[in-house]
Formats: C-alpha cells, structure tokens, sequence
C-alpha cells in the first residue's frame, strides 16, 4: 500500500485502486484495504475540516465508510486507531482488532445454499454467528459463543462445519 505518509502507523492520502469509492464490496473480498483505516487530507474544497478518517468495513456496500473529520491529524489518527466514536463500546459492532474475513461477510450471491461464519461482539458473548441461506434468502443458523483465544478457534471451526454439512445436506453433530 502506497501512501503520501504514514502517521503513527495511518496511511495518509494513500494511493486507493480504481473506482474505490464505487466499487460493489462482494467484487473486492480479497482488497488489501479491508479494515485499514486511512486519513485524507483536504478532501472538502473549502478547507474548513482538514482530515478525514475512512475505512473500507462494510459500513457501505459500494465505498469505504466515513468514520469522521477532524481539525488536527492527532484526533484523525486517535479515529484510526480507535474506531469512529459512533462505534466504541457499542456492542453492535465487532472489536475492530478482530479483522472477520471480507468473504465470511460479502458472499457472492449465488443460488442453491451457502454459509457465512461472522464474528459476535464481545459484549454479546464473543464467538461466531452462523447465518445459513438458500437461494439468497436467510434461512437460519446459530451462535457459537467463545470467552477465550482458544475457544474463539473451536466456535469458528464448529460454525464452519456446521455451515458446510447444511450445504452439503448432511446432519451436523459435535464431536
């Protein structure tokens, strides 16, 4: 990833692909810019708000999500590293230093059934959710809590061949 200058670890008016602002997610699950928050300097043409914080997390399904503009680039880079303030502490979203797999949460829609494993927020009891779809339409699935590293890697295992065996038309059983 090219930037103009990193900050304390930020890029700064990096150097984004083609079409990033309009580009369908699910046609980018393999983008080196899932969860990298970058600050844009001078985006706005009148120079009232200098840095912008964005990030590609799925807050849009086209473009990277604003997570907010500041005065100064050390509360643009406290955004970056910290999450937008909208979102600290809510437990609708997902401890941003857990970065899920862009392909668990933008499946390309395709008939028949599929899977997608994603991560649960800490405050809900951590682990996965399993959502189970046929014919793109949600239909079911479970959670898979976990309260520690070891058992957050069994949960996703166990959502995962839970998902699998739906797919494959076969009873799941936990061993």
């Amino acid at each position: 990833m090219k930037a103009e200058r990193i900050v304390d670890g930020i890029p700064v008016n990096p150097v984004l692909p083609k079409n990033f602002y309009s580009t369908d997610n699910r046609a980018r699950p393999n983008s080196p810019w899932w969860y990298v928050p970058y600050i844009t300097e001078g985006r706005r043409g009148d120079g009232s708000i200098p840095f912008s914080v964005e990030c590609l997390d799925g807050g849009a399904w086209d473009r990277p999500t604003w997570w907010g503009s500041f005065k100064t680039i050390e509360e643009a880079v406290e955004c970056a590293k910290l999450g937008p303030e909208r979102r600290r502490n809510n437990p609708m979203f997902p401890d941003p230093r857990k970065v899920p797999d862009p392909r668990e949460m933008f499946p390309v829609a395709q008939p028949g059934k599929q899977f997608l494993v994603r991560p649960r927020a800490a405050e809900l009891g951590g682990g996965f959710k399993l959502v189970l779809i046929e014919d793109m339409q949600e239909e079911g699935g479970g959670v898979f809590p976990a309260s520690s590293p070891a058992e957050e890697v069994k949960a996703k295992a166990d959502a995962t061949a839970c998902g699998q065996a739906w797919v494959d038309g076969r009873p799941w059983v936990e061993e």
